[in-house]
């Protein structure tokens, strides 16, 4: 390697990093806390460019879909109106299907509370027989088992004065935690609006990244960034249009089966198994466990046939429906989406499952262009 300016000037790069990441590996603790510190602080832009990405799918298709009679006529008052009106019908979309939802939801959820309240001293009587039973039957003698002798009234009585002893520090949890809720209206307006004004000029915000990137970088640089998120936008939108329509697909499968086997809860369950699936892979059964939860405090037999019901949805769900939907329309093979998910989860829970699968099948496209390439320049 020739010593000349350009040269000398990577290998100087290169140490400088070398040095930069040693020394953040040394002080991982606090290159971690400064990451939170910065995150925290710039949360509600990052989350309002999240916001206005999965809004933009909806927007978009309402500007070319819904709106493509209007917008061949091309007339200059129309033009202006058309972003207007499609974030305000992205805005009703979103918050009709988020209405419906709670709807279904809280009320059911409200009721099935008060039936565990005003069942429960008849659960644990019939549990406590239950167990003296299995007792007997094993020769035990249940008079030396004082755990199955429990004062009802007794313990209900403690409670009480537990709350009383605890009031002072339960009004001071009550109010962190209000105070944290109002924090996260306040971030959430705000990146609400963030995203807003991202859709609103999207096209303007794009050409001015662009132009900054050809600026600062070399081209060659730049084309590649430019390529990557263009596989990125178009890899995310894919994945979230095809999860949205697979879990409105499970959940509607869902309802149906409720009302042919006549299970009780049959449109609070099933929005919520349709809710929980857009979490890949792993998402419904999470709907699974607080439906067969609520069933159990009606029906424990119909509960039991619940899961079985679910379980029979996913494999056909899982073999026919997400790789047709989802699958084809990421590009991503089975098993890497099962691997994405893995890990996603592992590192951040729901929100790793979530965005696992679209990051993995963008590395997954990315990976495969530049194996594709090595492969015709050596032929």
């Amino acid at each position: 390697m020739d010593l000349n300016k350009k040269n000398v000037i990577k290998i100087l790069l290169i140490i400088t990093f070398a040095i930069a990441l040693f020394l953040a590996l040394e002080n991982i603790s606090s290159v971690l806390s400064f990451i939170g510190i910065v995150f925290k602080i710039f949360s509600p832009i990052i989350l309002g460019a999240c916001l206005a990405f999965i809004l933009n799918v909806i927007m978009t298709f309402i500007e070319t879909k819904i709106f493509s009679p209007l917008n061949k006529k091309n007339f200059k008052l129309w033009n202006r109106l058309r972003r207007p009106l499609s974030i305000i019908l992205t805005l009703i979309i979103v918050l009709g299907i988020l209405v419906i939802l709670l709807l279904l939801i809280i009320p059911e959820i409200n009721n099935s509370l008060i039936t565990l309240v005003q069942n429960l001293p008849t659960y644990m009587k019939d549990l406590n027989n239950t167990l003296i039973d299995l007792l007997e039957k094993f020769d035990i003698n249940a008079e030396n088992m004082q755990f199955l002798k429990i004062d009802w009234e007794k313990f209900s009585k403690d409670i009480i004065n537990f709350l009383k002893s605890e009031g002072s520090s339960i009004i001071s949890t009550t109010v962190n935690v209000t105070t944290a809720v109002f924090n996260s209206v306040v971030n959430f307006v705000l990146s609400l609006a963030f995203s807003l004004y991202i859709l609103a000029s999207k096209e303007k915000l794009s050409v001015q990244f662009k132009k900054l990137l050809y600026t600062f970088v070399n081209s060659n640089f730049a084309d590649k960034c430019c390529k990557i998120l263009k596989v990125s936008n178009m890899t995310f939108s894919r994945f979230l249009i095809g999860q949205c329509t697979e879990a409105l697909i499970l959940g509607i499968c869902c309802y149906i089966g409720m009302l042919i086997f006549s299970m009780p809860y049959a449109a609070m369950i099933s929005a919520l198994v349709g809710a929980t699936a857009l979490i890949p892979m792993f998402g419904a059964f999470i709907g699974t466990a607080i439906g067969a939860f609520l069933i159990l405090l009606i029906n424990p037999a119909q509960a039991f046939w619940f899961i079985v019901f679910i379980i029979i949805l996913q494999q056909i769900e899982g073999n026919f429906i997400y790789p047709r939907v989802v699958g084809k329309t990421i590009g991503l093979p089975g098993i890497w989406v099962l691997a994405s998910v893995t890990i996603g989860g592992s590192i951040a829970g729901a929100l790793g499952m979530l965005i696992s699968v679209p990051l993995c099948s963008i590395l997954y496209t990315l990976l495969k262009e530049y194996v594709n390439s090595k492969q015709s320049v050596k032929k």
